[in-house]
């Protein structure tokens, strides 16, 4: 998880110490009031760093206990995630009282495929186990956030507050309960209900993946000031 993390939010770590031009890169604002010496490389170079398709060998997710209508784990395997280089960044916003950072990415077209071996529990009730294979489309993927500059021990960030949103997802999925038929019931429910699940659980997901984020952004910034130089006042 923590791989897949470090790739997304590389983006806004190479933001932060970018040269960006709004005509040529398709950011539409940016608004770097101070700090404009640290802004130094380009979102573009981000982008060819990239891998395309980001591969990882072997995922666990537990389900956290503040979901509380769904228990268990799952393992993924062959994971194979393409469409991160079509990122776009329509809003980057630093203003001089506070030093808040303000962010838009946009991802608009992701596409998931893996293999899967599940064992959950809905409800307390209802088992929904299996392993297959899973594809997900999801289009617009929308990540919002907010965080205060630090400048005290070098460049960093802290209090960071993460919102995700997506456009659609459209799941295809094979080998729940041992059964195509259920199967493709369960697909055609996890279309309509994706996108406004996580609407609905703002508060969980920005909890679970904020302080992750934040740590890992950090640790970005870190490692390019350890190897750029930057000009002085």
């Amino acid at each position: 998880m923590k791989q897949l993390v470090v790739v997304l939010f590389a983006l806004l770590s190479g933001a932060l110490s970018s040269n960006v031009k709004p005509e040529i890169y398709g950011v539409s604002n940016i608004e770097p009031y101070i700090m404009e010496d640290l802004i130094n490389s380009t979102i573009e170079g981000i982008r060819a760093d990239i891998p395309e398709p980001l591969l990882i060998d072997n995922l666990t997710i537990t389900i956290p206990e503040e979901i509380t209508f769904l228990t268990g784990t799952a393992d993924l395997s062959n994971f194979e995630l393409t469409g991160l280089k079509g990122f776009q960044v329509p809003y980057l916003n630093l203003a001089a009282i506070g030093m808040i950072l303000n962010f838009t990415f946009v991802l608009p077209s992701l596409n998931l495929n893996t293999d899967y071996w599940g064992d959950l529990l809905v409800a307390d009730l209802i088992p929904l186990y299996g392993d297959g294979k899973a594809n997900i489309h999801i289009v617009d993927a929308v990540i919002e956030g907010s965080a205060q500059a630090e400048l005290s021990d070098g460049l960093g960030v802290k209090n960071l507050r993460i919102q995700l949103t997506v456009g659609s997802a459209t799941f295809d999925i094979h080998g729940a309960l041992d059964d195509e038929d259920f199967s493709a019931i369960l697909s055609e429910v996890l279309n309509d209900v994706v996108a406004s699940f996580i609407d609905n659980h703002q508060d969980v997901i920005s909890d679970l993946i904020s302080p992750i984020v934040e740590e890992l952004i950090n640790a970005i910034l870190q490692s390019t000031a350890a190897t750029t130089t930057v000009a002085q006042p």
